[in-house]
């Protein structure tokens, strides 16, 4: 199967989407597949280039536009080159604009939604739900849940599946209960994050108890945030802040860590937290909409609590001080991962789905992509407006032509 993913990066790009992302189409590599990755770069450079094609995967890269009418000429010309089987636009508007011309030339087009924000939701019901000539050949989406509302609201939306983007789990488990260490493993931010409520929590758990220690990994735009805040309470000696952690790296960087702590407002499925679970480590999150509450059921694989450090508090000292819970909820959060969450997993059903939408095809012949002079384009949803810019309306009408007249300026 040839299939051709596109991602948006950036330099140190080691956001959870894009590292599992990474994980998938290594996976699919070693499986015969031929893939090829289009990156729309911001910075000086795309920095999953190297990793990408150091793992078979074949890359071509673009800069980031400041229209995105560039970037749907960029991705159908090099579609149109590389002739796919398989289209995925991602999470990246333009993409999904191009599909339009890629599905009329028999190409399936497979979109995906990662969480349930507005961004996300504006994705699959754009693209998705409403009919249209940009609606998908089919979406996977990252968790049951999220699959399920889109179904229960959308009776007439393509195929849809849920695939998990899915973790390696380490032959050796690396979790330990002594000494209790606890690791928050995500983006340093306040959307969605709740980075002040994490270093609040994190804090009282340390006041708790002379004993535990604190990790935070990640990065952010509050990574000087937490460095401050660190500094400010005098915990040095016990809370370290990491930054990134090369996902290559990470189950190491894992090793004797008992509990992964998320409060977040709102997750798709947290590939941070099924690692962490991979290894061993027990989770105490809150009720998160999204995915989460299919990953963690409380106490059968992990601890689900009240948003605040009381709570987190309170089930720290259930796991240090109730023989056997560590354990019950460790071996189970691992067994979880193992059975539904697994690299693995997630390839077979992404395989299983990419088929399926290739054989409802039929016998529908290939043709080549067409690169119209002039795109019509729907109008832009309000919630992709920072990724959907468009000309100005006569810059839009006169922009192909003034490329033949003065190409050099073009």
């Amino acid at each position: 199967m040839k299939i051709v993913y596109i991602l948006y990066d950036h330099p140190n790009c080691y956001s959870g989407p894009v590292v599992n992302i990474k994980r998938l189409l290594s996976e699919l590599v070693i499986r015969g597949h031929q893939i090829s990755v289009l990156i729309l770069y911001s910075g000086n450079h795309a920095s999953s280039f190297k990793q990408l094609e150091s793992n078979g995967v074949q890359c071509r890269v673009f800069r980031r536009q400041s229209w995105s009418l560039p970037e749907i000429r960029w991705i159908l010309r090099q579609v149109r080159e590389i002739d796919p089987d398989v289209f995925v636009p991602n999470i990246v508007p333009p993409a999904y604009l191009a599909g339009k011309w890629i599905r009329e030339a028999g190409i399936v087009t497979i979109g995906v939604t990662h969480s349930i924000d507005s961004f996300h939701s504006a994705i699959a019901q754009k693209f998705a739900v409403e009919i249209s000539d940009w609606q998908v050949s089919g979406l996977f989406c990252i968790s049951e849940v999220v699959q399920k509302e889109l179904r229960t609201n959308n009776p007439q939306a393509p195929p849809l599946c849920s695939i998990p983007f899915g973790v390696p789990v380490p032959i050796e488990i690396v979790s330990a209960r002594e000494p209790f260490q606890i690791i928050y493993l995500g983006r340093m931010e306040e959307e969605a994050k709740r980075i002040s409520l994490i270093l609040d929590t994190l804090n009282a758990v340390l006041n708790s108890d002379d004993c535990i220690k604190a990790q935070l990994t990640g990065e952010g735009s509050c990574s000087n945030k937490v460095i401050k805040y660190i500094e400010e309470n005098n915990n040095k000696n016990r809370v370290k802040f990491t930054g990134s952690i090369d996902n290559e790296r990470l189950h190491s960087a894992l090793r004797g860590f008992s509990a992964i702590l998320l409060l977040s407002e709102y997750e798709g499925l947290p590939g941070a937290l099924m690692d962490g679970m991979a290894c061993g480590l027990v989770p105490i999150v809150s009720d998160i909409p999204g995915g989460v509450s299919e990953l963690v059921q409380h106490e059968f694989n992990g601890l689900v609590v009240e948003p605040n450090p009381e709570a987190v508090v309170a089930a720290v000292k259930r796991l240090k001080s109730e023989v056997g819970l560590w354990e019950r909820l460790s071996a189970n959060a691992r067994q979880t991962i193992q059975e539904k969450y697994s690299l693995k997993a997630a390839a077979d059903r992404w395989e299983q789905f990419a088929a399926e939408l290739i054989a409802a095809q039929g016998e529908q012949s290939k043709k080549r992509v067409k690169i119209p002079l002039w795109f019509n384009l729907p109008p832009v949803h309000p919630a992709m407006s920072v990724e959907d810019r468009r000309y100005p309306p006569f810059r839009e009408w006169i922009s192909p032509w003034f490329r033949k007249i003065f190409p050099r300026h073009s």
